[in-house]
């Protein structure tokens, strides 16, 4: 596989690399997407389940908002979450590694990425993962969301 973001046993990765997973897992997601109807952007390839994941304003927003999600369990159970109401969702970091290497805008994406981390933006990343929460980080660091200085 090319593209796509490891977490915790779980591949994440955006459906325009959907053919960089193997064909079992393509299968697995296409019959998700299939039985569920839903509306997704990137989607969570784990060994229970797969997940169909909306990110709103995806290439347009550096770290978009989760707005919806349906897991749809290995069993057959379909699990569905809005999350467009709530003022702090969870929002997606390193975008980048979700893309497959020839996607127009992964090389703008992970200079930005670039200059986060070395800005010290990802440190203690379980910490960051709701708009509230990177928001107040790249306050206290003095930094907008493409890493340069705002002072």
């Amino acid at each position: 596989m090319t593209a796509g973001k490891r977490i915790r046993g779980a591949t994440y990765l955006h459906r325009s690399a959907l053919g960089t997973l193997t064909a079992p897992d393509q299968a697995r997601v296409e019959m998700a997407a299939r039985a569920t109807g839903a509306v997704w952007n990137v989607v969570r390839v784990a060994r229970s389940g797969v997940s169909l994941l909306y990110y709103a304003d995806f290439d347009e927003d550096p770290f978009p908002a989760l707005r919806a999600s349906t897991l749809i369990h290995d069993d057959g159970r379909i699990v569905r979450r809005d999350y467009a109401q709530r003022s702090n969702p969870p929002i997606l970091h390193r975008k980048e590694l979700l893309v497959s290497a020839d996607h127009p805008h992964r090389s703008t994406w992970t200079s930005a990425t670039t200059k986060l981390v070395r800005a010290g933006a990802f440190a203690d990343s379980h910490r960051i993962g709701t708009r509230e929460a990177w928001r107040q980080r790249l306050k206290e660091l003095a930094i907008d969301e493409a890493g340069e200085a705002t002072t």
